[in-house]
């Protein structure tokens, strides 16, 4: 399962999701704000914003977060993420 983590008004989410459905790749929509609000318990996400600096969007491929290259790796169908 594929999950995107964003941010209302967010470029880059956006293009990440646009990315994401030109390869075909189903995702989960999920809301940064409402986790931050506590709307959403999820520590892993929480953990990851943390640790992001709250950077957007978030990423979460069979439970693990990627980064950006493990992101364009999978895009092009190269990673095992």
């Amino acid at each position: 399962m594929t999950e995107v983590w964003t941010l209302p008004d967010c470029p880059e989410c956006e293009r990440v999701k646009a990315d994401l459905r030109r390869a075909g790749i189903p995702f989960a929509e999920r809301s940064l704000p409402r986790l931050r609000r506590g709307e959403i318990l999820d520590v892993d996400a929480m953990t990851e914003v943390v640790m992001r600096d709250g950077k957007a969007p978030m990423v979460r491929v069979d439970g693990r977060f990627l980064n950006d290259d493990e992101l364009t790796a999978f895009l092009k169908g190269t990673c095992n993420g």
